[in-house]
């Protein structure tokens, strides 16, 4: 596998350690920092503003060099980022906290408005602050999880990440399926594999880490939610973005994408024992080997990019 993306090399399923994928390449921004060193985002308008989801991937991606062997510098990185998450919640309605994202998808503006929350953003702040919290002991951490382990549980239309799918009965449950969102839109499903498996990580992390009431049998229920919908995102040759039918076209995962998405789902096998999750991963493995299923999907991407021109 290509640098771009790598498995992290310190994962602990028992006890939260290094994270699910390899980070560093955040660790060291070059260039847009603020007067502590912290990563910033250039908006739509092109203004510099604090991007959670970058403060996130760089305390990760410090972690992860730390835990290699790196300096205490490394380690005071991550923990300056992670004092920055702590302080930078917000109250959302339904009672929980989360962290704004500056500026949406071009195409989903509407929808999404500037200074929304998204589920993947939310989870990737999580699980670093469960490292911060099980690892440091970094004061705050640990509430600043608790507060924002709700946002989980709640629903896109109370304000959450929360997609319920499927009806009661379901894949034998006594509960509907239960689908985290990336990018929450009350009338538009959108189904974003790849904001799904990294709140699933998250969710595992604050049962793991935090013994949360309520995490437990969440992630069960968006592990089946993800078993469910699975065949919907396998093309034959390639896997999808999303499940958007807004689109014109299928949307299909980029190459990096991709990668993330066998990785995905081969580290929630091993948290689940999900045999189809590593079946699949199999799968999309041979998919990414075969010359004619890259030139595919390379292919309809273009042609979709060229239907969809907002969309980046």
């Amino acid at each position: 596998m290509k640098r771009g993306v790598m498995r992290g090399k310190h994962i602990d399923l028992e006890s939260p350690r290094g994270y699910y994928l390899d980070y560093s390449k955040w660790s060291d921004p070059r260039r847009d920092v603020d007067d502590a060193g912290l990563p910033l985002a250039r908006s739509n308008d092109g203004a510099l503003v604090e991007s959670p989801r970058r403060v996130a991937r760089y305390a990760l991606g410090n972690l992860e060099i730390y835990l290699e062997g790196g300096s205490s510098g490394r380690r005071e990185r991550f923990e300056r980022a992670c004092r920055w998450l702590v302080g930078s919640q917000e109250s959302v309605p339904g009672s929980f906290a989360s962290w704004s994202v500056p500026d949406p998808p071009r195409a989903l503006r509407r929808e999404l408005g500037h200074g929304w929350f998204g589920g993947a953003v939310h989870a990737e702040c999580v699980s670093a602050l469960v490292r911060a919290a099980s690892l440091v002991r970094l004061d705050g951490a640990d509430e600043a999880v608790r507060v924002a382990f709700p946002g989980f549980c709640t629903t896109v239309e109370d304000g959450g990440f929360l997609r319920e799918i499927g009806d009661t009965g379901d894949e034998a449950g006594l509960a509907t399926l239960a689908f985290i969102e990336e990018h929450p839109m009350p009338r538009r499903p959108s189904l974003a594999l790849g904001g799904h498996l990294r709140a699933l990580w998250a969710i595992f992390d604050v049962a793991r880490a935090m013994s949360e009431e309520g995490a437990p049998d969440l992630f069960e229920r968006c592990v089946r939610g993800l078993v469910f919908s699975l065949d919907r995102y396998d093309t034959g040759y390639w896997s999808r973005h999303d499940l958007d039918e807004t689109w014109s076209g299928e949307r299909l995962a980029d190459q990096e994408t991709h990668r993330e998405h066998i990785l995905g789902l081969e580290t929630v096998h091993e948290m689940s024992g999900t045999k189809a999750l590593r079946d699949t991963a199999r799968r999309w493995r041979g998919y990414e080997a075969r010359l004619r299923g890259r030139f595919t999907a390379s292919a309809r991407r273009l042609a979709f990019g060229l239907r969809n021109p907002l969309v980046r």
